[in-house]
């Protein structure tokens, strides 16, 4: 059975939540915003970049989906 948890203890737990949400969303609207960049250039992002960017993208993902479920 979990503790009934007080109003500030809630609002603090949702707060935590949201900026592990927020994190993943944060990443991808980077990779975005960095991907619209390289197509205004007219340049091809370098394979050392796009392999870091597909780590960092996928670690987020993992990790909200460990967290949150499939609800992520």
């Amino acid at each position: 059975m979990t503790k009934q948890l007080t109003p500030f203890e809630q609002a603090e737990q949702n707060r935590e939540q949201g900026m592990k949400r927020l994190a993943g969303i944060l990443i991808t609207q980077a990779w975005i915003d960095r991907l619209r960049q390289l197509r205004a250039a007219k340049v091809r992002m370098s394979s050392t970049e796009e392999k870091q960017w597909h780590a960092l993208i996928t670690q987020a993902a993992v990790a909200q989906h460990n967290h949150f479920g499939y609800d992520a």
